[in-house]
């Protein structure tokens, strides 16, 4: 490990990893590497639980292999929730193929640590243009048979309202009646509070977005607002 309290080994296939006692910095970083041995050329990991101790800790996840360079967001969490959400393609599934300079889905629903569908009151695309009858508002029209479009890297920015602060723990996305080229396979989802500044709250990397039209992607699950959950092709 490297900045940690408590480097350690497991004996077994089970076993818990603690910084350790005591206080530390607020802009203290703990990294662990974790790897196999023997005859194990790869791992599975299952998280049961995880406890902080402060709103401002934040954990990433990465699995070593992948481009993106994961930083725990150093923003604070300033309460229950945010008023914008934002979801931000990174690449869709083919970017030389026919038709794939578009990325686009149908719907998107989030929800509530109650299981509760919430619903914002609107959604832009800023700087963004789509074809007639496929803007940004498609995705929250409720219906499957509309859909979302925009050329290349387009990103959604969703309004709960300055009263709606929203705590949005999992969210699912629709994939769209037409090509398979244009779904996201990395994205990012973030949180805003009015005046502030984008805080990661979910990563996708190189995920394995099914090929299926009209199709249901998740749900993800977004800890709490404070924790990036990454979410890899294959974990």
């Amino acid at each position: 490990c490297s900045g940690c309290a408590a480097p350690g080994v497991f004996e077994s296939n089970q076993g818990s990893i603690c910084e350790g006692p005591g206080q530390y910095l607020p802009n203290a970083k703990c990294a662990y590497t974790l790897s196999a041995q023997g005859a194990f050329e790869s791992l599975n990991f299952t998280f049961t639980s995880l406890y902080t101790e402060h709103g401002w800790d934040n954990v990433s996840l990465g699995d070593g292999a992948s481009p993106a360079n994961l930083e725990a967001p150093t923003s604070i969490n300033k309460g229950p929730g945010y008023r914008f959400y934002r979801f931000k393609n990174v690449a869709q599934r083919c970017t030389t193929c026919p038709g794939s300079d578009y990325v686009g889905f149908t719907e998107i629903e989030f929800k509530t640590t109650d299981g509760d569908s919430v619903s914002p009151l609107t959604v832009t695309n800023p700087n963004g243009t789509s074809p007639d009858g496929q803007g940004p508002l498609m995705v929250i029209d409720g219906s499957y048979t509309t859909k979302w479009l925009y050329q290349t890297f387009g990103h959604l920015e969703f309004d709960f309202g300055a009263a709606n602060h929203a705590v949005v723990s999992k969210y699912s996305w629709w994939t769209a009646e037409d090509l398979p080229e244009r779904d996201p396979i990395s994205w990012d989802v973030e949180g805003m509070h009015d005046g502030g500044t984008w805080i990661l709250l979910h990563r996708a990397a190189n995920y394995n977005t099914t090929t299926e039209r009209n199709a249901k992607v998740g749900p993800f699950v977004i800890v709490s607002p404070s924790l990036a959950v990454y979410t890899s092709k294959g974990v």
